[in-house]
C-alpha cells in the first residue's frame, strides 16, 4: 500500500456547484506534490466526473500551453480519468501504486457508482461558500453523506474522517459573518478547520495543475488538513 502511507483516499466533496471543490483539489494536490517530494510521497489525482473532466481538461490544456517547461511536466503528479461506476475496480491497484489519491467528484450523488466511491473515501473535505444557498444545499448534503459513513462504518467496519472548510469566505459581508458564527456554533453538525479560504482572485484563479507558490492563507488550510490525515493514519493504524 504506497511507499509511505496506506494509499489514502481523500476528496473535496460536495454537490453544490461552485463551492470550489476542483480548484482546492488541484491547490491542495500542488502543496502535497512539493512536500511530499521530501518524503517520497507519491500523489495523483483521479478525475470521476465523467461528463465534464474539468479537472483532468485542467491538465491537458497546461500540457498544451507553449509556455511550460520540461521540468514542470517533471514535476506534475499524475492526472486520470476513470469513470465513477469503474473506480472501485482500480481502488486496489491505486492505493498499491500511490501514497495519497484525490478524487474530482462530480457534483450529485445521481451518477453511477458514486455512492460506492463514498464507501472508498478515506478522509471527506466537505467546503462551504458561507451563503443561504451553500449553508442549506450543503446541510441536505451531509445528512445524505454521513448516512452513508455510519452504513460504511457498520458493513465494513472502516474508518472515514471528514471535516468541513469555509471556502470564498467575504468576511465583509454581514450576511456573510451570520452564516459563519452560525457554522462555527456546529450547525452543520461537522468539525470546521480553523482556518479559511478567502474569496480573492488569486485563490479563484488557482485551479492549475502546475506546480505554484502557495500563500500563507492557502498554506494554513493544506497544513491543518494535513495534521487532520496524519491523525487518521494513528487512529486506522490502532
Amino acid at each position: 500500500m504506497g511507499k509511505v502511507l496506506p494509499g489514502l483516499v481523500i476528496s473535496f466533496v460536495s454537490q453544490k456547484g461552485g463551492c470550489g471543490k476542483t480548484t482546492l483539489t488541484a491547490m491542495f494536490a500542488n502543496y502535497l506534490n512539493t512536500i511530499g517530494k521530501k518524503k517520497g510521497l507519491s500523489v495523483a489525482v483521479v478525475d470521476c466526473d465523467d461528463f465534464q473532466r474539468s479537472f483532468l481538461g485542467i491538465r491537458e490544456r497546461e500540457l498544451a500551453s507553449p509556455g511550460i517547461t520540461q521540468e514542470q511536466k517533471d514535476n506534475m503528479y499524475e492526472v486520470l480519468a476513470i469513470n465513477s461506476d469503474e473506480f472501485k475496480d482500480h481502488i486496489v491497484g491505486l492505493k498499491e501504486k500511490y501514497d495519497i489519491i484525490l478524487v474530482d467528484f462530480p457534483g450529485n450523488m445521481v451518477q453511477a457508482g458514486v455512492i460506492t466511491m463514498y464507501y472508498l473515501l478515506d478522509f471527506a473535505i466537505i467546503p462551504v461558500v458561507p451563503t443561504p444557498i451553500d449553508f442549506s444545499s450543503t446541510l441536505k448534503f451531509l445528512q445524505k453523506f454521513k448516512e452513508i459513513i455510519a452504513e460504511k462504518k457498520e458493513k465494513f467496519n472502516l474508518e472515514t474522517s471528514y471535516v468541513g472548510v469555509l471556502n470564498k469566505v467575504n468576511k465583509n459581508e454581514k450576511e456573510s459573518r451570520e452564516i459563519i458564527n452560525s457554522i462555527n456554533n456546529g450547525n452543520l453538525g461537522i468539525p470546521f478547520l480553523d482556518h479559511s479560504i478567502s474569496d480573492l482572485v488569486s485563490n479563484r484563479r488557482a485551479a492549475s495543475t502546475i506546480e505554484s507558490k502557495v500563500s500563507f492563507e492557502q498554506r494554513c488550510v493544506f497544513d491543518e488538513i494535513i495534521l487532520m490525515l496524519t491523525l487518521h493514519v494513528q487512529k486506522s493504524k490502532k
